[in-house]
């Protein structure tokens, strides 16, 4: 498919880039037509429109899998700071001035802007 790319990339900058006038246009416009209509080129068309097509029907399974796994490890991570336990064995009950963090509710931080 690169190819092919490069191809009609190559050829809509020599249509407009060309000094030679309208015979030269229609030149390359009967071309890219053959091209375009080539049987190998019509099947690599047909096959990259039927990934194209399964890939947007898997994609909202992927995402929404993606999303309960991420609230999972939101919950696991929520609850181990609420019982005041960590994976390292640290207790995390006291916050950074020294007051017992299992008695502030938590709150929801403000959306950051994308990097």
């Amino acid at each position: 498919m690169g190819k092919v790319s490069f191809l009609a990339g190559l050829g809509v900058g020599f249509v407009l880039g060309a000094r030679a006038g309208r015979g030269q246009y229609e030149k390359l416009k009967r071309q890219a037509t053959n091209v375009w209509e080539n049987p190998r080129v019509a099947e690599l068309r047909e096959q990259a429109g039927e990934k194209a097509g399964d890939l947007a029907k898997q994609a909202p399974g992927a995402a929404a899998s993606a999303v309960r796994s991420a609230a999972e490890k939101v919950s696991e991570v929520v609850e181990e700071r609420r019982s005041g336990s960590s994976e390292d064995g640290e207790d995390q009950s006291a916050g950074p001035d020294g007051a017992d963090a299992g008695t502030k509710p938590l709150r929801p931080t403000p959306p950051q802007p994308a990097p």
